[in-house]
């Protein structure tokens, strides 16, 4: 079974993931194209999530790396 772990607005556009034993989930969260008015963080960025209450579900994800842009 698969269960949603994290969502918008929290991640936007993520091309890809990997889960580690240091930080739980990472995450890439990619704006290279964005549409017409978009209007929300303006370079890609590495995420990362932690279940720590143990409901299953990621809290406030954790910017691990941020400023990334091929504009």
């Amino acid at each position: 079974m698969i269960e949603l772990f994290s969502a918008d607005p929290d991640i936007v556009t993520p091309t890809a993931w990997t889960s580690t034993t240091w930080a739980g989930v990472a995450i890439e969260s990619n704006t290279h194209f964005p549409p017409e008015g978009y209007d929300r963080h303006p370079t890609d960025r590495l995420l990362v999530l932690r279940d720590r209450d143990g409901d299953g579900r990621a809290e406030k994800p954790t910017v691990f790396a941020d400023g990334f842009s091929t504009r």
